[in-house]
């Protein structure tokens, strides 16, 4: 579902977006054939069409074609697909995920044949929604190719990321004010700081980062790196974690704006995430709404600083010789 909906996003782009501006790719001994005629592509009138020229993790191009006639029926946008190669010199958009375009699996510079017709209003899109340290295909082989890149970084061509940042409108602010004065989601909570991991060897090293906060301060950890698997339902695994105030959601690499569904699954938890994050764009986020390891000394600190927000928003403040932190939730 993920997926249809990033990838619905980008056919809507498609549609109002001017390709005829689009220069020709330079042809570095490419074996395509560039064709050069005049179509107008700028209008609303004009339905235009994107083949799917490779599978994208489990669904192949005919999957994804259907799926997204299905959802353009709710659009009120002309846009055909189509995972028909013979019809690739009547498309305007040849989309290519970048992880399904190594033979073979990543890691090989062995690609997918490419398309044998090229017109010059025609544009080819790269696709991708994983963390490049783990692309460890030759990306340099790539140069030339694409004209549009559809990333969840913010300097893409057409960039989605995994979640939107919107500001509130009058209505809904009233009615999270009026919800607030009833409610404390902190208070609402039982247990402080869980994560779910099952990816354990990671480029993040977040591993290393658990087990010394585990040091100072209580930390229950789900997923298969902790032989706690949550089998069950996405209903049932989120009631795992709702329960605690503080989620891990540490991602598996840092990368630039690589900010996935582990930070706003906290968010719609009612919870306070904490990130590794260190390049983030502005927007990609929402401010003041989480915690970075980095801005802490060592897990020592962070940990303290934990028990202390933990406690701010209990009926009862812990006695004892608890200052107010220096740095803020962010």
């Amino acid at each position: 579902m993920a997926v249809l909906v990033l990838l619905t996003t980008f056919v809507i782009f498609i549609l109002t977006y001017s390709i005829s501006t689009q220069s020709p790719l330079i042809a570095r001994s490419r074996n395509f054939l560039t064709v050069f005629h005049q179509k107008n592509l700028t209008g609303h009138n004009y339905e235009k069409k994107i083949l799917f020229w490779t599978p994208m993790f489990e669904l192949s191009s005919e999957e994804l074609a259907i799926n997204h006639r299905k959802c353009l029926l709710q659009c009120d946008v002309r846009c055909a697909v189509t995972s028909d190669r013979r019809e690739v010199s009547s498309v305007d958009a040849v989309m290519f995920h970048l992880r399904d375009l190594w033979v073979g699996g990543i890691g090989t510079n062995i690609f997918v044949p490419l398309p044998g017709y090229r017109s010059a209003s025609q544009v080819w899109v790269l696709y991708n929604m994983e963390s490049l340290a783990y692309l460890q295909g030759d990306l340099n082989a790539l140069n030339g190719y694409f004209n549009w890149t559809v990333w969840y970084r913010k300097d893409s061509t057409i960039s989605i990321p995994y979640g939107q940042v919107s500001d509130l409108n009058k209505t809904e602010i009233i009615a999270m004010s009026k919800h607030l004065e009833t409610s404390n989601f902190f208070r609402e909570k039982s247990k402080t700081v869980t994560g779910m991991i099952s990816h354990c060897k990671d480029y993040a090293r977040r591993y290393k980062v658990i087990n010394e906060l585990k040091k100072y301060i209580k930390v229950e950890m789900f997923g298969d790196c902790y032989g706690t698997p949550c089998k069950g339902n996405f209903t049932e695994c989120e009631n795992l974690l709702k329960d605690y105030k503080f989620y891990l959601a540490l991602e598996n690499s840092i990368c630039k704006d690589y900010v996935t569904e582990k930070y706003w699954g906290a968010l719609a938890r009612n919870q306070v995430p904490i990130v590794n994050w260190k390049n983030i764009s502005d927007n990609i986020v929402i401010p003041n709404s989480y915690i970075n390891i980095h801005d802490f000394k060592d897990m020592k600190a962070l940990a303290n600083y934990l028990n202390i927000v933990g406690y701010v928003v209990l009926p009862t403040f812990p006695t004892g010789d608890i200052r107010e932190p220096d740095i803020r939730v962010r």
